[in-house]
């Protein structure tokens, strides 16, 4: 009898592969502004940088000091020009120290060149020794100089003190003329040079340099001079700043080195943010002009996501700037209708905060989302006590037909997000809880103001029937079965 053959020994088990460690969420605007600040204000040569900044507040203060208390008798040409000397000697000590201590010469040139905007802007606006046109070719060449000088050298501590004097130029030397023309026009030309940069370079700092002064120095200079007579001097600015800093997160996207283009969403979601509220204190009351304001964002926005959406590096910015044109597509709606505004605003605004906390899972983006939300039903509520009872309604085409159907669309969108994402059932529940209450207020009101009361029956078994239907119809394609709740209690009401 042969022996038994020997069985094969098992094979070792295969090594488990090793975790992958998860991929760190991306920091929120306010920690990546916070990091910027702090990297410039902390890292390389501190003392020198803030040496810079402290000698351009002392030299506006000192100009400004030294005429208004009449200490220097010489002609103001002698001591303008004394200044600027001094600024040019320090901006060629700058150039000759860059190669050997680039921190030190680097900061030392941007420096100089805010002085000598500094000079520049008091001789054209506080003392009248330079014409419109003169000083504005000096602006455009200091200007120039700095944009080429910060390229070249591949400098953005250069750029971002140059153009940090050139934007605090008005405001240490202000007189409280009001002189807008002339104020907007030197940013105008500021701004297209941070355009200009931001075409070679992918400096974020300098373009928020650009974007804060820029907005806030214009929100201050409106709300303590603007009148409805200067709008067709001021409006041609505010467009022109909006352009600006609508194409500039397009530009440092572009420039980005990894295969997805950075998205600044600093500029990409505060330009439109901060824009359209200065419009409507242009506008007032001017319902029909806002509500061209804001069709004409949602046409550069959704022009934008047309154009980038074929770019697999502007994936994230397409879809960004398609957000937004929603949005102000939406506004414009209840704007048009004489209808108010922000509820519809904030509900949409919610729900697409919704998509994107899930998306790139931010629990702070959700949760302002869904805040959003509570906010936009309360603010229709609150805007019940401004609205004529219906008198005036057409059916459906009414303002609050449009909030009521934007509030279900958002809440609707919002439950379906998060079951899709596989979060928070309670969520889902009370979001859809939230939307058929919004839906059905929006029947039980058309029904009760703007219907005959001799048939509401009929009415109330075809809205039913309605929602029944709407229900039945997008269950299987949104793979969403809490959508056979309304359709149930429809079919019990009917």
């Amino acid at each position: 009898m042969p022996p038994p053959i020997p069985a094969a020994p098992a094979p070792a088990p295969a090594p488990r592969p090793a975790p992958q460690p998860a991929e760190p969420a991306e920091p929120d605007v306010v920690t990546k502004a916070a990091r910027l600040l702090k990297a410039w204000f902390f890292e390389g040569n501190v003392p020198v940088k803030l040496g810079v900044l402290v000698l351009l507040f002392g030299v506006a203060a000192a100009i400004k000091y030294a005429a208004d208390a009449g200490w220097l008798t010489m002609p103001i040409e002698f001591r303008l020009a004394g200044i600027a000397a001094g600024a040019i000697a320090g901006l060629v000590w700058g150039l000759r120290s860059a190669a050997e201590r680039p921190a030190f010469g680097l900061s030392l040139q941007g420096g100089a060149i805010g002085i000598l905007l500094l000079v520049v802007f008091a001789a054209f606006r506080n003392y009248e020794v330079l014409g419109a046109m003169p000083a504005f070719v000096m602006v455009l060449i200091l200007v120039a100089g700095a944009s080429v000088l910060a390229v070249k050298q591949d400098a953005p501590a250069l750029a971002v003190l140059g153009f940090i004097g050139g934007y605090l130029a008005p405001v240490l030397l202000s007189t409280g003329s009001g002189n807008h023309v002339a104020l907007f026009s030197y940013y105008a030309v500021l701004n297209a040079a941070v355009f200009g940069i931001a075409w070679q370079r992918p400096w974020r700092a300098l373009n928020l340099v650009g974007f804060v002064f820029t907005f806030a120095i214009g929100g201050m200079w409106g709300a303590k001079y603007y009148q409805p007579e200067k709008f067709a001097t001021v409006e041609p600015f505010l467009v022109l700043f909006f352009l600006f800093y609508a194409a500039i997160p397009v530009l440092y996207a572009l420039a980005g080195r990894g295969k997805n283009g950075k998205v600044d969403g600093t500029l990409l979601f505060g330009t439109p943010l901060l824009a359209f509220p200065m419009q409507v204190g242009l506008l007032g009351d001017d319902r029909m002009g806002l509500a061209f304001s804001a069709l004409f964002v949602a046409a550069i926005y959704s022009g934008l996501a047309l154009w980038a959406r074929g770019n697999q590096r502007l994936r994230d910015l397409a879809q960004s700037a398609a957000g937004m044109g929603v949005v102000f597509a939406t506004l414009a709606i209840p704007l048009a209708l004489t209808a108010r505004w922000t509820s519809a605003a904030w509900a949409i605004q919610g729900a697409g905060m919704v998509w994107l906390g899930l998306r790139q899972e931010r629990r702070l983006v959700r949760w302002s989302g869904l805040a959003l939300l509570v906010l936009a039903g309360g603010a229709w509520c609150v805007s019940l006590f401004d609205w004529n009872l219906g008198l005036e309604d057409r059916f459906l085409l009414n303002g609050h037909a449009m909030n009521l159907g934007l509030l279900t669309l958002a809440w609707m969108a919002a439950s379906w997000l998060y079951h899709r994402a596989g979060k928070s059932t309670v969520l889902q529940v009370l979001l859809i809880l939230g939307g058929l209450g919004w839906w059905s207020l929006l029947g039980m009101r058309e029904i009760e103001v703007n219907l005959s009361p001799r048939f509401d029956a009929l009415y109330y078994g075809g809205f039913a029937l309605v929602t029944a239907a709407l229900a039945a119809l997008l269950r299987g394609p949104l793979a969403w079965p809490r959508l056979s709740w309304p359709l149930v209690a429809s079919l019990v009401l009917m």
